[in-house]
């Protein structure tokens, strides 16, 4: 373009012959060619540049969106954390408000910076704060009170006292203050104390404690009584008993024989009743003591099968007396009540038992924790056997396996209640096997000490 306005403007020149001429062309021509695809460059940044732009908008807008979403969202998040605090601060103030026992925050000079409900129903609880609590605490308490509140801010730990308060109308009352630390960044700020009314429990526990002291006197004055009731019975039973075995001694008709012997059996069955009677007293009023001494355990249970042996033989029963090895021939034990304990179980035996036999058995079992001999005793018979809805109802005191027992029988139903508790004081208790129609298992363990002797096996029949 260039050489053609020359050529119109210059048409006799002869330009292509002149160096300097076409050098100057040549420099425009690339400056033009230079210029053009400066431009074309621009024009393609420009273009480019639009785009990102656009691009850029439309991600700032979709941003926009997003960011406004999540401030929406964030809001509402707001809003229900919010909801859900007030509820939670409603439910809290509820829940404080009508708690059956005070709650107070104090500060460390002992002043109240809260409370759920007024000190006094005169109160109001706005006109409580900032008080100090010992005003409404009795003046010998105020020392401990103030002492306690500085030890939980100081050591942190928890911490109960007894206080006392006094109302308006003069009415004093017990408290059980339990104090917490309420710790914020390991920074004790302030104290939670919560008195628990013991009032009526203190109340309750001295009326209890006057009900057991007289219950006490009247177990005692009740022991004392059947004490002297059973000397005064005795007196005249032995003289019964006594001259009626006298008189059955005399020449006397076969109908007056039977009188005689009458008297003299229900002499000595009341005579055993007013012994149980009087031996259950004292064990209800803890006034039995064990006398410990030596004994051979095996004599004595022969001299108890021979004792019981004439009422066993008119009823056509014969006892068997067995010992299993290792039995130790002489024990420390006390004889009398635990004679006693056999003689129930096998006086009970007899009893229920029409036909068959009685058996008295001693079994070694291993030794205790304390190395000490441990022996099984066991009474079994053939007897009407008792069920097993009423074996635990046997043991308590008047208490037999059927009603009806007790007019075929007779007893009282202290027998084997005095036997456990009589080998209670021994360690031990009474157990049982039984099934209904066909006999029992009486039997308890028992520990002793024991001579180092020889041993022996014994059978009695």
């Amino acid at each position: 373009m260039l050489k053609r306005q020359i050529r119109k403007h210059l048409p006799n020149h002869t330009w292509e012959s002149d160096k300097d001429l076409r050098d100057l062309f040549s420099v425009i021509s690339h400056s033009y060619y230079e210029f053009e695809e400066s431009q074309l460059l621009s024009e393609h940044a420009f273009s480019l540049i639009d785009k990102e732009y656009a691009a850029l908008n439309e991600s700032l807008r979709k941003k926009e969106k997003e960011l406004n979403r999540y401030s929406q969202s964030l809001q509402e998040m707001v809003t229900e954390q919010t909801d859900e605090l007030k509820a939670n601060e409603a439910r809290i103030r509820s829940i404080t408000e009508n708690a059956p026992d005070y709650i107070i925050e104090i500060d460390i000079n002992g002043n109240i910076l809260f409370i759920n409900r007024p000190l006094l129903s005169e109160d109001k609880k706005e006109d409580t704060l900032g008080k100090p609590f010992k005003d409404w605490v009795t003046p010998q308490f105020h020392e401990i009170l103030t002492a306690s509140i500085k030890e939980v801010f100081k050591n942190g730990v928890k911490k109960q006292i007894e206080i006392k308060t006094i109302e308006r109308d003069g009415i004093e009352r017990t408290f059980i203050a339990s104090m917490s630390p309420v710790v914020i960044d390991g920074i004790t700020t302030s104290v939670i104390l919560i008195p628990y009314d013991i009032t009526v429990r203190l109340e309750n526990e001295k009326a209890i404690l006057q009900a057991k002291e007289s219950a006490e006197a009247a177990n005692v004055a009740k022991t004392e009584f059947l004490a002297n009731v059973s000397h005064e019975l005795r007196t005249p039973l032995n003289g019964i008993i006594g001259f009626s075995d006298l008189l059955a001694r005399t020449k006397l008709s076969e109908t007056q024989a039977k009188y005689a012997s009458v008297i003299s059996q229900s002499g000595n069955t009341l005579l055993r009743i007013i012994d149980d009677i009087l031996d259950f007293s004292k064990i209800e009023a803890n006034k039995i003591d064990l006398l410990i001494d030596r004994l051979d355990v095996s004599q004595m249970c022969c001299q108890v099968i021979e004792m019981l042996s004439y009422l066993a033989t008119e009823k056509g029963l014969h006892i068997s007396f067995i010992a299993s090895p290792n039995i130790p021939i002489f024990i420390w034990a006390d004889e009398m009540r635990l004679r006693q304990v056999l003689t129930n179980l096998l006086t009970n035996a007899i009893k229920f038992t029409q036909q068959g036999v009685i058996e008295l058995k001693l079994e070694s079992l291993a030794k205790d924790e304390a190395d000490k001999n441990k022996i099984r005793f066991s009474v079994k018979d053939s007897g009407i056997g008792i069920e097993l809805k009423n074996q635990q109802r046997i043991f308590e005191a008047f208490v037999q396996e059927d009603i009806s027992n007790t007019k075929t029988y007779g007893g009282t139903g202290l027998g084997l209640t005095i036997s456990n508790k009589l080998l209670a004081l021994m360690g031990s208790q009474l157990q049982l096997i039984s099934e209904k129609g066909k006999g029992s298992i009486f039997y308890f363990d028992v520990s002793f000490s024991a001579y180092p002797n020889a041993v022996k096996n014994l059978t009695y029949n």
